[in-house]
């Protein structure tokens, strides 16, 4: 290779890092900045983001365990290549019925779409496997829990599952070789409930002089946490201007509240800079 194929090698590289690095800027600082096509204004607190696809934004909701059914009480043991519907939430009955708690297993925001169980296989005739998935659709090649009649004690397993919403009974069980189920809940996952989030943007303003550094925080207000924020610049005489020798050597989440950005000013002239939060409030 020759010295100037290499010189040109090496400036290709520097471009290409210097366009890294100014895309690095932008994702990272401006465009933290919600879209205004993404949000929702609610007069109470500020902006409502829209969330995603709602079977993928759950929260969830621990809860004490309990059993939610036990073929050894009732229905008896699931048969070889048998599949069998069971309720995961429920009152004393429906709970009673399928060999779980008779005094039921309550769930406090109503029908999940998700569950998180503990699951038990005992007395298994031979060597198999568990197969959960929602009620109403088609069962997946795939296994919760492998058993062999050898093991001395029941072996169980915690796994998470969607649940088959409002359809009746909510998860399909499958067993390879015949065996009784024994399962508890530990969890229910909801809806992210829009009405309950809201997000602030705080601004705060502060001046630069020409060839300085500076710090600068936006601080989101009590009972509200920081999730994002960023910056920009104006000077006085172009006020809509941004100059691109404005720039931040640190912008990130300095506390569960504060957003921080250090600036550095190498324009000729002082500036204005405007740091901003976006905050939720939590409930």
């Amino acid at each position: 290779m020759t010295d100037i194929v290499k010189a040109k090698f090496r400036y290709v590289i520097i471009i290409v890092i210097g366009m890294m690095l100014m895309g690095m800027q932008t994702v990272y600082g401006e465009e933290l900045r919600p879209d205004p096509a993404d949000v929702a204004y609610d007069e109470t607190f500020g902006p409502q983001f829209t969330l995603g696809d709602t079977d993928k934004d759950f929260v969830y909701t621990p809860v004490k365990p309990c059993r939610i059914f036990d073929t050894r009480k009732a229905g008896g043991s699931i048969g070889s290549g048998g599949t069998r519907a069971f309720y995961v939430y429920g009152d004393g009955g429906a709970m009673a019925g399928q060999g779980g708690n008779p005094a039921g297993c309550p769930a406090a925001r109503g029908e999940p779409r998700a569950v998180h169980i503990n699951i038990a296989v005992d007395d298994p005739i031979a060597s198999g496997y568990l197969t959960v998935w929602p009620t109403g659709t088609a069962r997946p090649t795939s296994a919760v829990l492998n058993y062999k009649p050898t093991y001395s004690d029941p072996i169980s397993n915690a796994f998470t599952v969607i649940t088959g919403f409002d359809i009746g009974r909510d998860i399909n069980v499958y067993a390879y070789k015949q065996t009784h189920v024994i399962a508890d809940v530990m969890g229910y996952y909801y809806e992210v409930d829009l009405d309950e989030l809201y997000f602030q943007e705080v601004e705060h303003y502060s001046p630069i002089a020409a060839g300085t550094t500076g710090e600068y925080t936006a601080t989101c207000p009590a009972g509200s946490k920081v999730v994002g924020g960023g910056w920009h610049s104006r000077r006085n005489s172009a006020p809509h201007y941004h100059d691109r020798s404005i720039n931040d050597y640190s912008n990130y989440p300095s506390s569960d509240r504060e957003w921080r950005v250090g600036i550095y000013n190498n324009s000729g002239e002082f500036h204005w800079i405007t740091v901003y939060a976006i905050c939720m409030e939590l409930q």
